[in-house]
This record gives structure tokens, C-alpha cells and sequence, in this order.
């Protein structure tokens, strides 16, 4: 994208990105006549504001975090994660899965973790994911899932809370 941003600001066209953070913007600027900018989150704050809900909701309980990340490739994702868990409390279990910010990545996540033996070992309470589609996934693998019907596992279904993310831009 640095190339097409390039030629696009050369030839006098303003270049704008949202919701991602690129290296290549100062450069931009020095030789644009138009407007260059990125709208952004601050999503290292984001995940740190997951770790403060995640407290919240698990105050005086045992049980842990099932974490949905976005793709390893992504500063988004890493940034997050990052936030979250500098900002939790270590006792607070947090076993992570990954997704690639759909729907159906949610889902299949949710859906793997489930077959594996430790699922049924784990004390899990909260589904936290990095966004709401992966949220929305999960919920569906939940109420899908023979294993969430499980009785005394999961202290049924609505005992879960899960939650997703959506975040308000800032200019950047």
C-alpha cells in the first residue's frame, strides 16, 4: 500500500487510513499538497479497559478468561493483547485462542478449543475477544456446542458472559 499511498499523494490525492497504523505516513506528509492522516484507536488502552472489565467480572471468583485474539501478524491484535495483559491481574487465568477478526474464525476457534480434553478442565466464566464479530462467533459455538450443555459444565450456558469490542476512533 505504500506504493499506491505514494502515487496517490504525488498526483495530488489526499491518502487517509483508518482504524490501522502505518510507518510510511510521515513521509507522505513531507510531499503531499492534500490531506494525509490515520483515524485510530488507541488499542494498546483497549486491551487495558478488557483487563478492567474482565476484573471486574470475575471479582470473588475463581474462574478464568477465555481470550479470542485477532491475527499474530497485526499490530491491532498484538497491541491489545499486550494492554490486557500488562493491565490484569496475574490471578486472573487467561487462556488465549486466535481468530482472524470474522464471525466464522470466532466460531471455529471456540469450536477447536472445545474438543481439546483441557476445555473440560478449565474454569472458564468469561469469553473475552478482541472484537465483536469473533464475540458473536463464540457465542454461536457455545450454543452449539454439546459440551456447553454439559450438566455442571459451564453452569449452563447463560452463566458465560461474553464480550466483544468495538472501540471509538481518534485522529492520529
Amino acid at each position: 500500500m505504500n506504493q499506491v499511498a505514494k502515487a496517490a499523494v504525488e498526483a495530488g490525492i489526499g491518502w487517509g487510513i483508518v482504524n490501522r497504523e502505518v510507518d510510511y505516513l510521515p513521509e507522505l506528509r513531507r510531499i503531499a499538497n492534500a490531506p494525509v492522516f490515520a483515524v485510530t484507536g488507541d488499542h494498546r488502552e483497549v486491551g487495558e479497559i478488557q483487563a478492567r472489565q474482565f476484573e471486574a467480572l470475575l471479582k470473588g471468583d475463581d474462574g478464568g478468561v477465555l481470550y479470542i485474539e485477532g491475527p499474530s501478524a497485526g499490530t491491532t491484535a498484538r497491541l491489545r493483547s499486550g494492554g490486557m495483559n500488562a493491565a490484569k491481574k496475574l490471578a486472573i487465568p487467561v487462556t488465549t485462542i486466535r481468530g482472524d477478526w470474522t464471525e466464522q474464525s470466532g466460531y471455529h476457534a471456540v469450536m477447536s478449543w472445545l474438543a481439546l480434553s483441557t476445555s473440560r478442565r478449565t474454569n472458564i466464566r468469561v469469553v473475552g475477544s478482541q472484537n465483536d464479530a469473533m464475540a458473536m462467533g463464540a457465542r454461536k459455538a457455545f450454543e452449539g456446542s454439546e459440551n456447553a450443555r454439559e450438566p455442571n459444565k459451564w453452569l449452563a450456558f447463560h452463566s458465560l458472559v461474553l464480550m466483544g469490542c468495538r472501540e471509538r476512533a481518534r485522529n492520529g
